[in-house]
């Protein structure tokens, strides 16, 4: 029994005749296995800080899509003249607002066909490329006026074409009657 718990030795002998004894140490195979090992630990902990990242940057632009469409409506139903609104002298240097050639469909839900549009404007910020659409539905004696402001981006955030395809938040508010 003493003789199994006893440390492996190595003998080794040295060109001067003498015999050295090694105990203990690694195998070439333990410190590969080792090594494989840490490999994987460290490549997937960089794997999920590179995703995680990623995934913060989408959550912040969705975010900032959506302050930026509720910024508008506000502005849009506090100026109290739906048809006559233009974000491009509302927010005068406060926000990059210029207008755009295109932007996410105007239509809401069921009541396709019925929206006004306003038009079609394009957002700069935090390097971000924001296309809006503005859109609204005239009230009635009954109904009240119905606001529609729709905000897309590009999958790379960058200047283009907005598609079908593209990310968009719409939101609706009621405004009173003109």
């Amino acid at each position: 029994m003493y003789n199994s718990m006893k440390r492996k030795t190595h003998r080794i002998e040295n060109h001067g005749g003498n015999t050295v004894y090694c105990t203990g140490g690694f195998t070439i195979l333990e410190v590969v296995i080792a090594a494989a090992v840490l490999i994987v630990l460290v490549s997937g902990a960089l794997a999920y800080q590179y995703h995680s990242s990623i995934d913060v940057k989408k959550a912040e632009v969705q975010a900032a899509a959506g302050r930026l469409g509720l910024l508008i409506l506000d502005a849009w139903k506090g100026q109290g003249v739906v048809g006559a609104f233009n974000p491009l002298t509302a927010f005068g240097s406060d926000l990059n607002v210029t207008a755009g050639p295109d932007g996410p469909d105007a239509d809401v839900g069921a009541y396709t066909g019925t929206f006004t549009l306003l038009g079609y404007y394009h957002v700069l910020f935090d390097n971000v490329n924001y296309y809006v659409t503005l859109s609204y539905r005239p009230g009635s004696a009954v109904c009240p006026t119905v606001l529609s402001v729709a905000v897309a981006w590009l999958g790379n955030y960058s200047a283009g074409s907005v598609t079908d395809q593209d990310k968009t938040i719409r939101l609706t508010t009621y405004a009173d009657n003109e």
